[in-house]
């Protein structure tokens, strides 16, 4: 997989992070998992100006997503491990 493809699958998880509510609970292991993590750390590092151009006409603010992301994913592997 080259780089292009690795940006495009991190915009493809941003992306469908604003259909999330935060409510939902996703389990992942595995490469998933690690995709998750890689996309998050990835999104932490850009600026609110870099997110709205990679989200291009979803008006969505980077600190909402990344905060939906983190109760999915996250809160779930916390929840199980707790």
């Amino acid at each position: 997989m080259d780089e292009k493809d690795i940006q495009k699958h991190l915009k493809d998880i941003w992306r469908l992070a604003v259909t999330l509510t935060g409510a939902e609970t996703i389990l992942l292991t595995g490469m998933p998992k690690k995709d998750i993590r890689e996309a998050l750390g990835k999104l932490e590092k850009l600026s609110e100006m870099q997110f709205k151009q990679v989200m291009e006409k979803t008006p969505v603010k980077l600190s909402v997503v990344m905060t939906t992301l983190e109760e999915v994913f996250l809160t779930a592997e916390a929840k199980r491990s707790g």
